[in-house]
């Protein structure tokens, strides 16, 4: 039986994409470049599941057409930058990693703590 197809629409941590790719028939968006709704609506129609990050913009025209994939599991907090309501009519679940969010959460504030006891500002992603 062939492995379920999986896009990562983003660079994610290294380890994660080496585990994924043992598990899946994965994709990775090499570039880490934004993709567009037409990109989506092709990966949609080409993989089983979508993995989108919160910089990711899926409104209703990504899906459009006739979707291969079942989830989006979006990598990040919350997924308002997601139509679920037209993913739901293409019979689609979206998902998010809420422990992922809270561990964060609390990394980034212990960083800031750290920095703000060390006398120098937080490091800005981005």
């Amino acid at each position: 039986m062939s492995k379920p197809k999986v896009l990562l629409s983003r660079r994610w941590p290294e380890a994660v994409e080496a585990r994924a790719s043992e598990l899946y028939d994965v994709t990775l968006n090499e570039a880490d470049t934004p993709m567009t709704a037409a990109d989506f609506r092709k990966a949609l129609a080409e993989h089983d599941a979508v993995l989108p990050t919160v910089t990711d913009h899926l409104g209703s025209e990504v899906f459009e057409g006739v979707p291969r994939a079942r989830i989006l599991a979006n990598y990040g907090v919350g997924f308002s930058h997601i139509d679920t309501g037209a993913a739901a009519g293409q019979g689609i679940v979206v998902s998010n990693t809420p422990q992922h969010a809270r561990r964060s959460q609390r990394m980034h504030g212990r960083h800031c703590h750290d920095a703000a006891l060390d006398g120098c500002p937080p490091r800005r992603r981005g």
